[in-house]
Parts: structure tokens; sequence; C-alpha cells
């Protein structure tokens, strides 16, 4: 079964400028490894990456790397709201968790809308794929490889995504990612303030006609 992974990187620690500029060579290093090994896997990608950093990336026939600057994103006005509003948001580790990150978590779907988009307008009629078959699109994070104890293992069950594409994935236009907790497992009335991580989003799988 054919699909098209998606990921895409942003540089958050060049955009807070709160972090040294040593901390921002340190992490874009770590993501350049890890983000080079997904590139290099045999599959149908695009790779949306931060404009400032995209020459340093490798690509080859099975990958489109496309530029992106995060303040021309649609999610980038939703950034400049949190921001305005002083909202504290309430997590175990806040270094980590800020305002930035999880706007950046939230683009997620945004870089499966722009990459359905690049398909759509990439297809021609000729092509003798079916059209059940290119409608699905899934999202992996760029520095997935630290979950991983070995290349070998990465290239294995990456490359091995399509076992999840089912026929109620393609026929009923649904979306299929992992979950955290129980959805009445934390305290719901708090999502503005705290993060609730119900969802794993470093991968998710659907259709591309999910409304």
């Amino acid at each position: 079964m054919s699909y098209t992974l998606v990921s895409g990187y942003i540089n958050i620690e060049t955009l807070e400028t709160n972090n040294n500029n040593n901390k921002r060579v340190q992490t874009f290093m770590i993501y350049k490894e890890r983000g080079q090994k997904l590139i290099d896997l045999p599959i149908n990608k695009i790779i949306f990456i931060d404009y400032r950093y995209i020459e340093e990336f490798q690509t080859n026939i099975y990958t489109k790397l496309i530029s992106i600057n995060f303040e021309d994103m649609e999610i980038y006005k939703y950034y400049k709201k949190v921001l305005a509003s002083n909202t504290n948001i309430l997590s175990p580790n806040p270094n980590k968790d800020t305002a930035l990150y999880n706007i950046i978590q939230i683009a997620k779907t945004e870089f499966i809308k722009k990459a359905i988009e690049l398909e759509s307008a990439s297809k021609s009629e000729s092509e003798n794929e079916s059209e059940e078959q290119s409608n699905i699109f899934d999202w992996i994070d760029f520095g997935i490889y630290k979950l991983f104890s070995s290349y070998s293992e990465f290239q294995y069950l990456i490359s091995n995504i399509s076992k999840y594409i089912t026929m109620d994935t393609i026929k009923h236009d649904m979306v299929k990612i992992p979950g955290c907790w129980k959805l009445n497992s934390y305290d719901i009335n708090n999502d503005f303030t705290r993060v609730n991580w119900y969802f794993c989003g470093g991968f998710f799988i659907g259709h591309k006609n999910v409304p």
C-alpha cells in the first residue's frame, strides 16, 4: 500500500531569543543527525525544513525537501496571540513545554495540509497509482530516531508503516493516532493552561479527506 510520509523541522532555539548561540548549535546538530536518518529512508516523503537550515541536509529521489518560514505559517498568528495573552502553561517540564514548542506541535496538521496540496498539484491523470493509494498521508516527527536503539530497527519499523493502513482508514476518512492517556484521566477543565498529552503526536496516519 502506498502512502506519503510527512515531517517538518523548525529550529525553536533560533526563534526563542533567550537561548544562547551555543545551545542553538548543539540542538541543531542533534536534529541534523536524527533527521538525516529519516530523510535517507527509501520511502516517499515530503519534509518541510526551516529555511535557515535546509541546505544542511542531503536529499534523495524519495524525498522532497521544502523550505519553510515559521512566520509565514497560518499557525504563527496564534503563537502571537498566546504571547500577548501572557498565559502560563502548567507543565512538569516548563523549559521544554514553552508556548512556541506547543504551537509547533499543533503545526503538524498544517504541515500535513501543505503536503496534501503539494501532492495534489503534482499528480497527473496519467499516473497508474490508484486514487485510494495516493490519499494516505502520515506524520512522523523529524527527530523520531531518538526512540530507536539501532538504525536497523528504525529502518525496519518505519519502512513497515503500511501495516497500519487498513481498509477503514481508506474507506471511512479516518485518522489513527496512538493514545497516551484515557480521555477521562486528567482535568479537562484546564485545557488552556495545562499540557494534556492525550495523544502521542510523534506519529499519526489518515486519509486526506478527513474534515
